[in-house]
Order: C-alpha cells, then structure tokens, then sequence
C-alpha cells in the first residue's frame, strides 16, 4: 500500500508537471529598444483571458499603466531593461521576458552667425544676457549649428528674408526691417531630436554722404597744394541701427576713423 501511495504521488506530480508545461503560452515584449531620454514609449504583450501582467523597468525608466499594454517613460541615458511577468488566474508565473534597451541622448544645436559682431551679431542687452542677434537688411549671413554624423536638421525663418539651407547651414538674405527669428530643429540617427530658435532684430544699414570745404564742383574739389580740404560727414544712420564708427580712406594713402576729418 506504502509503495501504491508513493507510486500515485509521482504519478501526481508528473502530470502536474506536464500540465502545467502546456499551460506556458509565448511570452513576448514588443516595444523599440533604442529610445531617447525624456521620451515616453508603449510596450505590449498579447492579451489573455484569466492573465494578469506585472511589469518592472530598470536604467532610469517610469512605468506608466498596467495591464498587456503599458507606457515607460525614459529619462536617464544608458542602459535599460523591461522586464514581464505573466501569471495566470491561479497567480502562477507562467512565462518571462527581458527587453534590453539603450537610451540615447539628444542633440544639442546651436546657432551662430557668420558674423560675430555688426551685422549679424549678437545685441548687448543689459537686462537680458543673451539677447537678440542683429541682422542689418539687405546683407546675407550664414547660420550654422555643429554638425553631427547621422542627424538630420529642419529650419525655420520667420521675418522678411530669402533663405537657403542644407544640412547645418542656413543661409539667409534679409530684405526688409523689423523683428524676426530662426529655429533649427536637429535629429540624431537613433530619432532623439531637439530644437533651439534665436530672436533676430533686422535694423536698417546706414547711408554714407559727406560734403567738402572747399566744396564740390562738378564732382571735383578744387583745392591748391598744402591747402587742407576739411570733409563734413552728412551720414543718416539706419532704422534701429545708430551710426557707431566711421572710416574714411583718402586717394593719397591716408585714412582717419572720426566723423569729420581733415586732409
């Protein structure tokens, strides 16, 4: 009788077994592997009747949800994994799963004019330690950002301009006054993408004029040796843009930098 009941518990025992082999179903994770970081994607797994699903994230990540279908929210760079547990009605695990990922960085785009000072530079504001870039109409500047393997860029001119762009480079052709800006949008080869705009404050370019003592006849001034010819600067400065410097350049080799020079 000993040896019937220890026979019939083995018996028990396999056929447990085996029956609960054939409950195991395909447990499996379906969600991108490469992410980027403070982004939030979807990771699934077929929905069963009688299952219950208990996910868990590692690497810096947020479960967001619950049930066959969840969102986790990224926001280290690095490492991650998601992890699935499936248990049936009777709260026995029946499978497991293990979705390694790698979050990627975003960019980081940057733009700065051709020009560093003048036209094209940046406005020294005091109140505000960035301020606005200065454009003068009529002039083209190029604006570029570092440029990256892989990344593509998107840009946008707001003002009035004629503009051009390819890969990291815009080229722009202002051609009136007034306020504008210029955005970039930079997309790495993994799809992380950051964006980055610049306000332009477009200022009228100076019209030159002076006027000689003795004065001008007939596009000429008449003038005897050794007599100093005094030049009257009669300049008008630009809309938004006073006059900040002069330089006068002579026919004999002499320059001056001041408005109203003798030669």
């Amino acid at each position: 009788m000993k040896y019937f009941t220890t026979l019939l518990s083995k018996f028990i025992f396999v056929f447990l077994l085996l029956s609960s082999t054939d409950l195991l179903g395909t447990c499996v994770v379906s969600g991108p592997i490469n992410v980027c970081e403070n982004q939030i994607y979807t990771y699934s797994t077929p929905s069963n009747p009688g299952e219950t699903y208990v996910w868990n994230v590692t690497g810096g990540g947020t479960v967001l949800g619950s049930g066959n279908s969840i969102s986790v929210a990224w926001t280290n760079t690095g490492t991650g994994a998601v992890t699935l547990a499936v248990k049936n009605n009777l709260n026995v695990v029946i499978c497991t799963f293990v979705l390694n990922v790698t979050i990627h960085g975003k960019p980081n785009p940057v733009i700065t004019p051709s020009f560093l000072s003048g036209c094209g530079g940046r406005k020294d504001v005091k109140n505000d330690k960035e301020g606005c870039l200065v454009a003068c109409d009529s002039t083209s500047i190029a604006y570029t950002t570092p440029f990256h393997a892989g990344s593509t860029y998107t840009w946008t001119v707001v003002g009035s301009a004629n503009y051009s762009s390819s890969s990291n480079t815009l080229n722009v052709y202002w051609t009136g006054v007034g306020n504008g800006s210029i955005k970039v949008i930079e997309t790495n080869v993994w799809g992380c993408s950051k964006e980055t705009e610049i306000c332009i404050e477009i200022v009228g370019k100076p019209k030159a004029a002076f006027y000689t003592l003795p004065g001008i006849t007939v596009g000429v001034v008449n003038a005897c040796l050794g007599q100093t010819i005094q030049f009257i600067d009669q300049s008008s400065p630009g809309f938004g843009s006073p006059i900040n410097s002069w330089s006068w350049y002579f026919g004999d080799g002499e320059n001056a930098f001041y408005n109203s020079p003798g030669n």
